[in-house]
């Protein structure tokens, strides 16, 4: 059994001078991304059936050029279930994309194995934003938030959707070309 998952790439338009190296202090060296389809499970029988009804989909759904442009201007670290926080920056509201996001959800409802409760209440409760810090202890939240007092706002665009469709949980597989499906927008 294999998991997979779907991610749009983000080009930054404008970001905050302090971003890398927050990221390299807090975070795990993924690239910048917003995820539309959290964590599951796959049979490896199954992975062709999941390529075609993603490239349908995007054939009948694509985000319009005016949902691509986002703009991350609000900050939050959130508790989560083991006590340590996830950092984030949210993006403005965009309709068309939660729709986007909602359809995919509804096509790809057969694949419906979800790594963990978490995650799937994560695509469920659709929230688009950057995760920038995870894993932050409470004792570091007060110089985490001191980087977010002002100027933290983020232009980005949506690139290409990727699908990464991997056998373990790891960095390395999960960034290896070989894993990794794009499709163009």
């Amino acid at each position: 059994m294999k998991f997979f998952a779907l991610y749009f790439r983000l080009e930054l338009k404008q970001k905050p001078f302090w971003l890398e190296e927050f990221r390299k202090k807090y975070d795990e060296p993924y690239d910048l991304h917003l995820t539309m389809i959290q964590p599951r499970y796959i049979e490896e029988s199954e992975e062709d059936l999941l390529k075609f009804k993603i490239d349908k989909f995007l054939k009948e759904n694509k985000p319009s050029e005016e949902e691509k442009y986002l703009v991350f201007d609000n900050f939050t670290c959130e508790k989560e279930m083991d006590g340590k926080y996830t950092c984030m920056l949210m993006a403005q509201d965009n309709n068309g994309l939660i729709n986007f996001q909602k359809k995919l959800r509804e096509d790809l409802k057969r694949f419906d194995k979800y790594v963990d409760a978490i995650t799937e209440q994560y695509e469920i409760n659709f929230r688009p934003h950057i995760t920038i810090g995870r894993n932050i202890n409470e004792k570091s939240l007060e110089e985490v938030r001191s980087y977010f007092k002002s100027g933290y706002a983020t232009r980005a665009v949506i690139g290409e959707l990727v699908l990464p469709v991997v056998k373990s949980n790891s960095i390395e597989e999960a960034k290896n070309s070989n894993n990794l499906t794009t499709y163009k927008l």
